[in-house]
């Protein structure tokens, strides 16, 4: 929200809150699908050597 605020008054404003909801949407992105991801990562059998 800063980073709006600060860059509005900027002729250049637009295109760095632009660019910046763009990175922001590909970080949300790809940590969703990491998450989703660990999901499809088979469980850790559990061995035991006795």
């Amino acid at each position: 929200m800063v980073f709006f605020a600060i860059t509005g008054g900027s002729p250049d404003g637009t295109v760095n809150r632009d660019a910046f909801a763009t990175v922001l949407w590909w970080v949300i992105g790809l940590l969703a699908l990491m998450w989703a991801l660990m999901f499809c990562l088979p469980k850790h059998a559990n061995s035991q050597d006795h």
